[in-house]
């Protein structure tokens, strides 16, 4: 089939990654983020594609294993959390794990075999994403417009964008802002960069987000460690006074400010949410620690402390599935991480781990992870390309070199 062929199916994989949030399939009739829909749509239309696509390849081209055997444990994890969760287990809704961390190995798998030109097109969709989202997320905030609504709650306008959920926006745009800017070399699209990103993050309405952001700039920019001393160069200091006056503007000067200093006093929403949260142990047994919770049981205890969401995804892990299987899918959830990003940074092991820290800071005071999010397919497609295309261009450089030193060679042969 075409849309399996090498030449396409990167582009439909990463389009459906990329663009294909709660809102967008909502919009096209596929109500992935309706609780009660049927559960056909709990799986995303990219799991399904990476299913028929893995079986495809499977059978047309035998595809060995490859890198693939590096993330087999991290597989083997998934894929038995995912089985106990669904018949041993005693919550429901835990077939969104399949779309978060189990996909993520899929395209570890079909990917690896692309060539060079297929990688530069998925890279171009990515960073098509990462801007058209940071800029849709800012237009949506201005007009109090929404281009693709999700069913949500929420008082303050908040920006969906591509992604649905604020807080799912805030984890793909803080982990590509992160990455494109400690690449870039230059200072004007660096500004753009920060720019765009803070702005869309403050449409989002997302102070954990936009503190993890601000911090992973800092150290980006500083290299407090890389180098034995802070970076005080005026192209550094210019970055930060710029980021910092961009952030305490929107502190004092928009909407989100009032959340931000809603946070000494506790008296907002979404504080009390994160804290109150823990006190849902208080009313579970340590069996159900141990082996996770009812979901009837979950639902009763949130009903009696009024709590509206669980914004956590540890304690989200820890309620469903129980501290065993918990400890047991953050181990290989952690190396997995740590593999797929030394991809994406394979000669900076200090901004590998400054923008893995930072984002790790980011999603724990959000439950995407837990839910339904994208995130971890598209950084495992966005630290795929950047490794294939580093090393096609140093490849590419070493051959140009070569081929200017030959005719050097003949000529003092020749001489001689």
């Amino acid at each position: 089939m075409a849309i399996f062929d090498k030449k396409w199916f990167p582009i439909i994989a990463t389009m459906l990654c990329m663009f294909g949030g709660p809102g967008v399939l909502l919009f096209i009739g596929y109500p992935q983020s309706d609780a009660g829909g049927s559960a056909i749509f709990r799986i995303h239309p990219l799991g399904y594609f990476l299913i028929l696509l893995t079986i495809y390849n499977v059978i047309k081209y035998n595809y060995f294993v490859g890198i693939f055997k590096d993330y087999w444990s991290y597989t083997i994890c998934v894929g038995i959390v995912l089985i106990y969760s669904l018949t041993y287990g005693t919550s429901k809704g835990n077939l969104f794990l399949f779309n978060v961390l189990f996909c993520p190995a899929l395209i570890v798998y079909n990917f690896q075999f692309m060539d060079i030109k297929r990688w530069r097109q998925v890279m171009l969709i990515l960073k098509v994403f990462f801007y058209s989202d940071c800029i849709l997320a800012i237009l949506e905030n201005v007009f109090r417009f929404k281009l693709f609504p999700i069913n949500e709650t929420a008082i303050l306008f908040r920006s969906n964008a591509f992604q649905g959920h604020p807080l799912n926006n805030s984890l793909f745009l803080i982990f590509f802002g992160l990455f494109f800017y400690a690449y870039e070399k230059n200072f004007i699209r660096q500004m753009i960069i920060i720019a765009l990103t803070v702005g869309a993050l403050a449409s989002f309405g997302v102070r954990s987000g936009l503190v993890a952001f601000s911090l992973g700039i800092t150290l980006l920019s500083l290299k407090l460690v890389e180098n034995g001393k802070i970076n005080f160069s005026m192209k550094n200091i210019a970055t930060l006074v710029i980021l910092f006056v961009s952030v305490i503007y929107i502190v004092f000067y928009t909407s989100l400010g009032t959340r931000i200093t809603a946070v000494g006093s506790f008296q907002d929403n979404s504080t009390e949410v994160r804290f109150g949260a823990y006190s849902l142990f208080l009313g579970v047994s340590w069996n159900e620690i141990i082996w996770g919770t009812p979901q009837e049981l979950i639902d009763y205890l949130m009903y009696i402390y009024d709590i509206k969401i669980i914004e956590n995804f540890w304690i989200i892990w820890v309620l469903k599935y129980g501290i065993v299987f918990t400890i047991y899918l953050a181990i290989f959830f952690i190396l997995f991480l740590f593999r797929i990003t030394k991809l994406g940074f394979p000669w900076g092991l200090y901004n590998r781990y400054a923008v893995l820290g930072c984002f790790l800071i980011a999603a724990s005071s959000n439950n995407s992870l837990a839910v339904n999010t994208m995130v971890m397919n598209a950084m495992t497609i966005l630290c795929m390309a950047q490794f294939r295309i580093l090393h096609a261009d140093k490849k590419e450089k070493m051959e140009k070199a070569a081929r200017m030193v030959r005719p050097k060679q003949v000529e003092s042969i020749a001489i001689n």
